[in-house]
């Protein structure tokens, strides 16, 4: 019997919840008030898993065809880290996704596997832009606090002034004042 301790979660592309247990994914199929219904993520395979619903392991049942795929897992919890970090953060995306592959520890498999910056940055971009507010059609907006601060928590907006039915904004810190 396998130790019920391997189980673990990670996320899909889209952002769904999957399981890992002994080393395979596992997609929700099905959920009622007491049990979880887990299938193998590979569509031919018919090995499945039963949780609680406190995604606590009740039994597995089949077996796989194929062998697991430990370096998947891996990058999937490496996508899952960097995407976390761009919407959150503002440094450029290769800076971060080079950070969180170093930081990583991949398996060199996983590794030789792990697509360069250049490849992720487009669909890391939408990820950003979806958490970046549209531009403005009018001159009617708010700004938010966080664009009124530089990257260091220095003030960015000198002057947000409405003359002759124009809006004038003003953005500079403190030392390009000086300058």
């Amino acid at each position: 019997m396998v130790d019920s301790t391997l189980i673990s979660f990670t996320t899909s592309n889209r952002g769904r919840l999957l399981l890992v247990y002994a080393g395979h994914i596992y997609r929700l199929k099905k959920s009622t008030e007491k049990v979880k219904y887990w299938a193998c993520h590979i569509d031919d395979c018919l090995a499945s898993v039963h949780t609680n619903k406190n995604d606590e392991f009740i039994k597995a049942n089949g077996h796989h065809h194929h062998m697991p795929e430990p370096e998947k897992i891996e990058l999937r919890n490496l996508k899952k880290r960097v995407k976390d970090r761009v919407q959150s953060e503002t440094n450029s995306i290769p800076q971060i996704y080079e950070e969180e592959l170093a930081r990583s520890n991949l398996s060199s498999a996983a590794l030789t596997l792990a697509p360069v910056a250049l490849d992720t940055k487009s669909g890391l971009n939408r990820v950003r832009r979806k958490t970046t507010p549209p531009i403005p059609t009018s001159a009617d907006f708010d700004i938010p606090d966080f664009y009124q601060q530089s990257l260091n928590a220095e003030q960015l907006i000198c002057t947000d002034k409405i003359t002759k039915k124009k809006r004038m904004i003003l953005f500079a810190t403190d030392k390009q004042l000086e300058v």
